[in-house]
């Protein structure tokens, strides 16, 4: 497979700057991402009771796909049952997200428009304390059907560019 070409690639400058204010805005907002029990009670509670051996739509009714609440419980299940483990798994989520959209991004615009567009992203929408958000969802499946579509975008526009790449 090629490489991203050169003039796509994330300079120093930017990479400090979106480091330096993604891990200032994890930490600024830290653990206030929505309060859990209201906020996320359900959907942890589902993914606690999976990565426990119950089945979904038998054992634990939701009313979403099953991609979300089956990898959340076995996150839980390898990685135990506490709160800092699913803060991981959201900023992970939120990561593999920005950095598809960097990519997509990177295709229809400028380095300085996509670091300011990703910035905004985190800003008004990925850590917006006290809402749901990308970290700590009111439910997952919006996160993972989220980072898929953003995938699947990732994708098409790649084969748009490479038509001679295509499988």
């Amino acid at each position: 497979t090629e490489s991203m070409p050169a003039s796509r690639r994330i300079s120093r400058c930017s990479l400090v700057f979106l480091t330096v204010l993604f891990v200032a805005t994890t930490a600024w907002t830290w653990a206030s991402w929505g309060h859990v029990r209201v906020d996320t009670g359900g959907a942890l509670h589902r993914a606690e009771k999976i990565s426990e051996g119950a089945v979904l739509y038998r054992d634990v009714q939701v009313h979403y796909p099953p991609l979300a609440p089956y990898a959340m419980g076995a996150i839980l299940a390898v990685f135990g049952k506490h709160l800092n483990v699913v803060y991981a798994t959201g900023l992970i989520l939120l990561l593999l997200q920005s950095c598809l959209l960097w990519q997509i991004g990177r295709c229809f615009l400028d380095e300085l428009e996509t670091t300011v567009g990703l910035a905004a992203f985190w800003l008004l929408l990925a850590f917006q304390p006290g809402l749901f958000n990308w970290i700590l969802p009111n439910v997952f499946a919006g996160t993972f059907a989220s980072l898929l579509s953003t995938a699947v975008v990732a994708v098409i526009v790649r084969d748009v560019e490479r038509p001679e790449n295509r499988n």
